[in-house]
C-alpha cells in the first residue's frame, strides 16, 4: 500500500511508513494485484469479510456427530470463494446443510461443500484450514463466476 485515498484526494504515506491489511497476494507481469489469501483467517468474499468461525457455528448442529471448518479459496470473480469441509458426514448431510445455508446472510453463504475423511489437524488438535485449502487445490479446480463449482483435476 503506498498511501490513503481521502475525501481530499491521495495522500501518500511517509517513506518508510507501512500498512499491514492483512491481504496476501502478488503482482503479476502485467502489474495487476492478485489477492490470494488472508494474513489471518478471515474469508473476504465479494468484498466482504467472513469469519470462518461464524459460518461453522451456524452449520456444525445440523452436522452432528461430524465437524466442520470453513475456508477461503481463491476466485478471480469473488475474491476468495467460502468452501465448507465436512468430516466423515452422515448420510443426508448436503440436505441438512443446504436448509442452513438457504436461511443464511447471503454473503455468508458457502458456495463449495466438500466432504473429507478427516479433517487435518496438528498436534492439539486445532484444524489446518491451510492445508484443507492446499488440498482441494490441489485436486480440484474452482469454476468462476457467481455460482462456482469444484471440478476435479485431470
Amino acid at each position: 500500500m503506498t498511501g490513503y485515498r481521502t475525501a481530499d484526494g491521495f495522500s501518500a504515506l511517509a517513506p518508510n511508513e507501512f500498512h499491514e491489511t492483512g491481504d496476501l497476494g502478488y503482482i503479476d507481469a502485467g502489474g495487476r494485484l492478485h489477492l490470494t489469501g488472508r494474513s489471518a483467517d478471515v474469508i473476504k468474499s465479494g468484498g466482504y469479510k467472513v469469519a470462518p468461525e461464524e459460518v461453522e457455528r451456524l452449520l456444525a448442529p445440523a452436522l452432528q456427530p461430524s465437524e466442520v471448518a470453513v475456508v477461503g479459496i481463491p476466485s478471480d470473480y469473488w475474491g476468495e470463494v467460502i468452501l465448507a469441509a465436512i468430516e466423515n458426514p452422515a448420510p443426508g448431510w448436503e440436505e441438512r446443510v443446504n436448509r442452513v445455508v438457504s436461511s443464511m446472510t447471503d454473503y455468508k453463504r458457502p458456495r463449495l461443500l466438500i466432504a473429507l475423511d478427516e479433517l487435518p489437524r496438528n498436534g492439539i488438535g486445532k484444524i489446518l484450514r491451510g492445508t484443507i485449502r492446499t488440498d482441494v487445490l490441489s485436486r480440484f479446480r474452482i469454476t468462476e463466476g457467481p455460482r462456482p463449482r469444484l471440478e476435479k483435476r485431470s
